[in-house]
């Protein structure tokens, strides 16, 4: 057997060692590489490779970027040896260079993987380089960043795989500066940067630990704040630990400094200083050093929210250096006790000048995750972003509201939530004092009853005699006593289950009459600021007591604030202010403006002479827009109307949604941050019907918001129409031109782009000339109506289109076309990319956001603000593996907040199949592999078996040479054991007798010389058997 073993195990070394070296040799002639470089237009970097070619072979490269934009996409094709000459054109962005290497520009977009492979006379991967583009940004900048200023850096990497990180550091340590991960970008603030300031900044890409490329920056900074611009802007957090220094500095002696701030129209000295007179200002908390005669900077510590302002430094009377303000303050409310929802709000003092975008981040160390963003404008109408979480979570405890210009980091605002402790007593406002006191009554009860239950089951039966009671034990052995005890038993449990029975009902009613006197209702109100609604109460109230309402609002900027007070049954006039927000009303009620903010719960208490909940009002508001519309509210012919419905809150259970007449509309409609979208396609004049919007409680219909459009009858006076529409095979638009007035006789449509304009369809009603291209067709003109229509549209078709009514311009339609894509993912597990791209971008500001629907509803998983000056029109989501709910896609465009267009993308889950692609080398190799393990395996346990059997072989002869036969006594088993066992038994059972019988049987050992032959009946064993009479 030894010797078998050793052959087995040579044999499996020989074919394991086999095997690594085949599977080893299918990619011993690959390449592979990571190539990096920074971004600048003007040169190239080369991907050099050096093959062993024999003649009559051929290859090519191929391409997928990192941005979704190209998949598999084939950049250059060498047909033979001799066709190596490199490309003429060093403008091309991907070319091929000397012999079979490839040239790349060195710009963001061209990042990706190159495969180089041969094509003839087999396919085979002989190459593979990852190449990373990497793009750096710093703002303010103008050769030298302005003395003062808070500099931001950013550093973006086009792609970023597992275990990689970006990471900003200063000269090789951490930077102390704010520092935020956010979308493959590493973002940077630089405070205060002052005249003393060096050292280099350096943004290190890292792969598993092993730094691979460095991007630094390293800032010139400017001597004074005189010649630096009008106004240097800065963000700063509102808390106790918060500060921020103004720098004031000269290159000339000055004898007078002084820092002042204005708000509105007040202005107010913070600190001043006179070196001849030595007269010093200073106020709580601003301070600032002895004027030197040129520095004269001013700290501010602790900075409070109403710290926002315009600070002005002046020098003997002179200006020299203005720093606006701006404080950011985020907080909390709602959430525990009780469960219910927390929400997170920041808020900014003030919005001026530039678009400010404000983010929710949920974080993760210093990588963010993208909750909810706005973007805030001077015509914005609140300067807040809320975040409810339905519920707080272990992994929601850590976030940041981020402030962004012009896609650069300029503050953050930390806020760390706490997991709630279990209290004994909740707050009286809420429900938590009426839950405990319950809890408490019930517990007390019910430890009463099983107590009381306990006592008069273990008391002395009274049919036992002394001599019982003293000995329990002969009760078992006694059939009748026990039949006795499981009577008195029975009695006991019977009368014990009535008496349980009222005490639980005389629990309930009481428990129940707790809050008998409490009013609970929902009311609902759309925004009009001239209106106002009433919460009415009626309490029974004696003399003696004190009454007052408590508001906590629906986005979160009050909780358990009290905003009527009625300290006695006399003081009960309403406010005479009916400009007040919230007043008190006649009698007991409470007076509301019919505003968006005022929407909450309001809860109506007793104070005196025992607090108590008498009624409770959940209060809804909801706000309806529509745009596009002109001055005597009327929609334009042929637009899309956009109409938004928000609602304040969206309670477990509720639902927002669009209807035309009772029916679900079949216009584009989308629900998102509790705000149902709707785009009706390219009114006319025809339309009719009214769109409501439903608010829906389980089912159950409670308000309902409605819209009814009037619609222009012709398109000469309108203004310029802006369309969105998704290219895709099944998208169509149709283009309307109409006149009610004279009737013409020749009408066109034609298409601009660039400087070229083309006729699409015309028509005279003389001649009947008629004119048609391909996809885009017009009815006969009628003299009044030539609409187009197209389709499909294609992602081409984005232009300006012109009607004409014999040659007036009678109508002009923008069309912007919109356009979904996916690349990457299996086989091989690989990452997917999303992408939408817009054909143009120019006017207002266009929003592109990615999310993933459930439904109709929409979850933001990222967004982008595009404008004319944006470095690209796309929005890119890289999702590192598909799961089964991340299949339905929409890219969603809106314009001032309002939907305009959406583009859906369903993804489908991988199927199994033997064979991939032979670009993708990686999942062949794993294949090979498996197949060869699968043979290894399959091997191994052949050999086992054989092995297994002959072993068996071996001992089953042996045994039998060489058995020894000695005595073996069974268990015996408890008879009385067994019966107690068996549940089905009769009470004859117990009176069974037990009889226990003898026999010998033995069989000599080997060699014994008392050894008999098989046919001889002399036994020697004994053995025991039960046997039931």
């Amino acid at each position: 057997m030894g010797e078998c073993r050793g052959s087995m195990g040579v044999t499996l070394l020989w074919i394991m060692l086999w095997i690594s070296r085949y599977c080893q040799g299918l990619s011993a002639e690959q390449l592979s590489k990571k190539i990096f470089f920074l971004e600048e237009t003007s040169n190239r970097v080369t991907l050099p490779v050096s093959p062993a070619v024999p003649k009559g072979t051929a290859h090519q490269w191929i391409w997928t970027s990192h941005d979704g934009r190209h998949s598999n996409t084939s950049v250059a094709q060498i047909t033979s040896p001799m066709n190596r000459k490199p490309s003429s054109n060093r403008q091309d962005p991907i070319s091929q260079g000397t012999g079979y290497d490839l040239s790349i520009q060195t710009i963001f977009e061209n990042a990706g993987e190159f495969v180089f492979m041969q094509t003839k006379p087999a396919l085979a991967v002989l190459a593979r380089f990852e190449v990373f583009s990497f793009v750096s940004k710093v703002t303010p900048i103008d050769n030298q960043v302005y003395l003062g200023s808070d500099v931001s850096v950013r550093c973006e990497v086009s792609s970023l795989p597992e275990g990689a990180t970006l990471q900003w550091e200063r000269e090789g340590d951490p930077t102390s500066n704010t520092t935020l991960f956010y979308n493959n970008t590493a973002h940077m603030i630089i405070h205060t940067v002052d005249q003393n300031y060096r050292g280099r900044s350096n943004c290190n890409f890292r792969l598993n630990g092993e730094l691979l490329f460095t991007v630094y920056t390293k800032l010139n900074v400017q001597t004074n704040t005189y010649s630096r611009p009008l106004l240097i802007h800065l963000f700063r957090e509102s808390s106790n630990s918060s500060e921020v220094n103004l720098i004031c500095r000269s290159i000339s002696t000055y004898h007078r400094a002084e820092w002042t701030v204005t708000k509105s129209t007040t202005s107010v000295t913070l600190t001043s200083y006179n070196t001849e007179s030595l007269d010093k200002v200073r106020r709580d908390r601003f301070s600032s050093p002895p004027f030197n005669g040129y520095d004269f900077p001013l700290h501010v510590s602790p900075v409070t929210f109403e710290d926002g302002g315009m600070f002005t430094c002046f020098f003997n009377g002179q200006i020299f250096g203005s720093v606006k303000l701006t404080t950011i303050r985020v907080s909390e409310s709602g959430g525990p006790p009780g469960g219910q929802p927390v929400v997170l709000r920041c808020e900014v003092s003030e919005v001026s000048g530039d678009p400010v975008t404000l983010a929710w981040m949920r974080m993760e160390g210093s990588r963010g995750l993208l909750v909810k963003q706005d973007i805030l404008t001077e015509s914005h109408p609140n300067r807040t972003l809320s975040v409810t979480l339905p519920s707080l979570c272990r992994d929601q405890l850590h976030w940041q509201c981020v402030v962004f210009t012009e896609g650069m980091l300029r503050a953050t605002a930390s806020l760390t939530l706490t997991l709630p402790t279990n209290t004994t007593m909740s707050s009286m406002t809420g429900m938590g004092t009426e839950t405990v006191v319950r809890g408490v009554i019930t517990m007390a009860a019910t430890l009463g009853v099983f107590g009381f239950l306990g006592f008069y089951c273990r008391r002395p039966n009274g049919t036992q005699t002394q001599r019982q009671r003293k000995e329990p034990a002969q009760l078992e052995e006694t059939s009748g006593n026990r039949t006795a005890r499981y009577s008195n038993m029975g009695e006991c449990r019977g009368s014990m289950g009535v008496t349980l029975l009222w005490i639980m009902l005389w629990i309930s009613r009481y428990c129940q009459g707790l809050s008998a006197e409490q009013l609970s209702k929902k009311i609902f109100f759309l925004e009009e600021t001239s209106n106002r609604v009433t919460l009415p109460v009626s309490p029974a109230v004696p003399k003696g007591t004190a009454h007052q309402w408590i508001w906590t609002s629906h986005d979160g900027r009050h909780s358990n604030t009290s905003v009527a007070q009625i300290t006695s049954p006399m003081n009960r006039k309403p406010s005479s202010n009916r400009q007040d927000p919230i007043s008190q009303g006649t009698g007991y009620d409470l007076s509301i403006q019919t505003i968006f903010e005022n929407a909450g719960e309001f809860v109506f208490m007793q104070t005196k002479p025992a607090l108590a909940v008498l009624a409770r009002f959940e209060v809804f508001s909801f706000v309806s827009k529509v745009t596009p519309i002109d001055r005597v509210n009327q929609v334009y012919l042929g637009s899309d109307v956009s109409v938004r419905c928000e609602v304040s809150s969206l309670p477990e259970g509720a639902t927002l949604q669009w209807e035309r007449e009772g029916d679900p509309t079949s216009n584009t409609t989308l629900f998102y941050n509790n705000t149902a979208h709707m785009v009706i396609h390219t009114v006319d004049h025809n339309y009719q019907g009214r769109s409501n919007c439903n608010f829906r409680l389980n089912g159950e219909l409670l308000f309902t918001v409605d819209t009814k459009l009037n619609v222009q009858t012709n398109t000469y006076s309108r203004p310029l129409i802006h369309l969105f529409r998704e290219s895709s095979n099944s998208s169509e638009v149709k283009l309307i031109c109409r006149s009610i007035s004279t009737y013409y006789r020749r009408a066109e449509w034609t298409v601009t782009k660039s400087t070229t304009s083309v006729t699409l369809t015309s028509y005279n009603t003389v001649s009947l000339d008629k004119v048609g291209r391909d996809r885009f067709s017009s009815p006969p003109f009628n003299g009044y109506d030539f609409p187009l229509h197209v389709s499909p549209v294609t992602f081409e078709d984005g232009g300006m289109f012109t009607c004409f009514f014999d040659g007036h311009k009678f109508g002009s339609v923008k069309l912007t076309t919109i356009r979904v894509s996916e690349s990457g993912g299996p086989p091989g597990g690989q990452p997917v990319v999303l992408r939408c791209e817009v054909s143009e971008v120019s006017g207002d500001p266009v929003t592109l956001a990615w999310m993933r629907m459930e439904g109709s509803r929409g979850l933001l998983v990222k967004q982008d603000i595009l404008t004319e000056s944006h470095p690209n029109r796309t929005l890119s989501v890289t999702l590192p593996s598909l799961c089964r709910d991340q299949l339905h896609w929409q890219c969603v465009v809106f314009t001032e907040g309002m939907l305009r267009a959406t583009a859906s993308l369903t993804l489908t889950l991988p199927t199994n199949t033997p064979m991939s692609s032979m670009t993708d080398d990686n999942h062949l190799q794993t294949v090979i592999i498996v197949a060869c393990t699968a043979m290894v395996v399959t091997g191994v346990l052949v050999g086992a078996l054989v092995f297994y059997l002959k072993r068996k072989k071996t001992a089953v002869t042996t045994l039998t040479l060489t058995q020894k036969n000695d005595p073996v006594y069974g268990n015996i088993t408890d008879p009385q054991r067994d019966q107690e066992s068996q549940g089905g038994q009769t009470g004859e059972d117990e009176n069974e007798e037990v009889h226990y019988s003898e026999f010998a049987s033995c069989e000599p050992r080997l060699g014994d010389p008392n050894r008999v032959t098989a046919g001889s009946n002399q036994e020697r064993a004994v053995i025991y058997s039960p046997l039931n009479i």
